[in-house]
């Protein structure tokens, strides 16, 4: 897909999000002076709108620096009140995966982050998958605190990083 919109044509993709938002983003909100589901919808809407085509390059720029602030207290909120986050950790696992093959050069992608030196230290260490979860920037202690957790964020990259090797 090159935009956004495309992507909410494919059913498995909306299911996917639709859970992520529903069983793990929504209740991480106290008090929302709105109704979440229907501004979940709103949202889907708008990616859905071929008129805004906004492009997948722009949305994934800069993800190493927005992984802290978007994803991580998604994460941090499900595993405080003992729900592993499932769809969050789908999620990171194809992040890890994308930024390794467009490190390794295994994916063509008009990728911009200027923060891409934190991610090519744990890419480029002898472990790269152990670096990343005791990444300290990435996690702020969370892998340490939740073993459990990390040990589900390995498996599923390892069982990624081989489905995307068998692609090639």
């Amino acid at each position: 897909y090159q935009t956004f919109d495309e992507n909410m044509f494919d059913d498995e993709l909306v299911q996917w999000l639709k859970g992520y938002h529903q069983k793990e983003v929504i209740p991480t909100i106290a008090n929302p002076p709105v109704d979440l589901e229907q501004y979940r919808q709103k949202i889907v809407e708008r990616f859905g709108n071929s008129h805004i085509a906004d492009s997948i390059e722009r949305i994934a720029m800069d993800s190493v620096s927005k992984f802290p602030q978007f994803i991580l207290p998604t994460v941090r909120f499900n595993l405080e009140r003992n729900h592993m986050p499932k769809y969050a950790i789908e999620l990171i696992a194809h992040w890890y995966c994308f930024l390794e093959r467009f490190h390794n050069g295994t994916l063509a992608f008009n990728y911009k982050d200027p923060h891409f030196n934190k991610a090519k230290q744990w890419l480029e260490s002898g472990d790269p998958v152990t670096s990343f979860l005791k990444n300290e920037d990435v996690w702020q202690g969370l892998t340490a605190q939740y073993p459990d957790f990390s040990e589900q964020m390995r498996a599923k990259i390892q069982d990624l990083s081989k489905a995307y090797e068998e692609q090639q």
